[in-house]
């Protein structure tokens, strides 16, 4: 019951540096309200840089044209602050921790650096949406003591102005935790 999905994959490698752009288009809305039929594009564009296997830094900047303008959020946000609709706890109760939100335009940045035995390895990750300003930031710790035990510490760090997205939950940051066993 998805949506068709079209898209398009290029990338390219300059010495150190990996560039990339993708591009989807896809008909019928996945954010409320629905939109039968309407065409939808998104847009990333990137690039990654690798030194010695152990140091890397990313950006990119995605494009959801399904995202909302700042009419849409603000009804968005009125139905939220509503008493009769529990949107709130359904929508926004749990902090954002990657990946995108409602708007459209956001810039994403990563850095990491790992121990050349490569058993720890430390991140800073952080999305910022261009529209509202709000920010989730994730600086994390990487454990891999062995290829089938991996096990992750992030904390998720929500900023920007009291009614940008990233602020909506009531919870400002929060520690996540993550172990994957391969056999």
């Amino acid at each position: 019951s998805q949506p068709s999905l079209v898209g398009l994959d290029v990338g390219r490698t300059v010495g150190q540096v990996a560039l990339h752009a993708e591009a989807a288009a896809y008909r019928g809305a996945e954010m409320a309200p629905p939109r039968e039929g309407q065409l939808f594009w998104r847009v990333v564009a990137g690039l990654l840089w690798t030194r010695g296997g152990h140091l890397t830094l990313s950006a990119e900047y995605f494009f959801n044209e399904e995202g909302y303008d700042d009419a849409q959020n603000g009804a968005w946000l009125a139905a939220l602050r509503s008493p009769s609709e529990p949107v709130y706890l359904a929508a926004a109760g749990v902090p954002f921790s990657g990946g995108l939100g409602l708007r459209r335009h956001y810039l994403q940045a990563a850095w990491s650096r790992g121990t050349s035995s490569g058993i720890w390895t430390t991140a800073l990750r952080g999305v910022v949406s261009l529209q509202d300003g709000g920010t989730a930031l994730t600086p994390g710790l990487t454990w891999s003591a062995t290829g089938h035990l991996t096990a992750n510490l992030d904390a998720i760090l929500l900023l920007g102005p009291d009614d940008s997205e990233y602020r909506l939950s009531p919870l400002r940051g929060a520690l996540q935790t993550r172990v994957k066993v391969i056999w």
